[in-house]
């Protein structure tokens, strides 16, 4: 992602989640660059987090979901034009977490749309506590979902539309 707290949170995010991370010994991985990425690691080595949220510089998403095991994905921009991040987590069977804002609305189950960071919790420790047969189960459905109300072919007709 790119790591400008403007437009994507992240130094927010990791703010709002220190405590939960440290108490649950949980990790997040961070990836991506920008402005404020030696604010964010800065922050991480001065809070003592170094165990808990590990940052890499950007890298291409097909390395990510080549070369890292991770089963979730946590989109915390309070806007998403296009969402292709987040689409292409769902396309290779993640779990997406997000902010109830534009752009992800419209793509992510309700159960997993957060609006503050206490509703962002309740999910991670439910997500913690799912079984991998429900937790796939549940990205199936989600990704068929997508795959109903985003077919191939409305996609291309709005592109079609687009380009005219």
């Amino acid at each position: 992602c790119r790591i400008q707290e403007k437009h994507k949170q992240v130094i927010e995010l990791v703010i709002n989640l220190s405590s939960f991370l440290i108490e649950h010994n949980t990790k997040i991985h961070i990836f991506g660059d920008g402005p404020d990425f030696q604010q964010l690691f800065a922050f991480i080595k001065k809070n003592h987090l170094s165990n808990n949220v590990f940052l890499y510089r950007w890298t291409s998403r097909s390395d990510i979901f080549k070369n890292y095991d991770f089963s979730a994905v946590i989109s915390n921009s309070k806007f998403e034009g296009l969402p292709l991040a987040s689409l292409e987590s769902i396309g290779n069977f993640k779990l997406l977490i997000s902010r109830n804002s534009p752009g992800n609305f419209e793509i992510t189950d309700k159960n997993f749309l957060y609006n503050d960071y206490d509703e962002l919790i309740q999910i991670l420790i439910f997500y913690m506590n799912i079984d991998d047969s429900s937790l796939h189960k549940l990205i199936v459905s989600h990704k068929n979902h997508i795959k109903r109300t985003y077919s191939k072919s409305k996609l291309l007709l709005s592109l079609t539309n687009l380009f005219k």
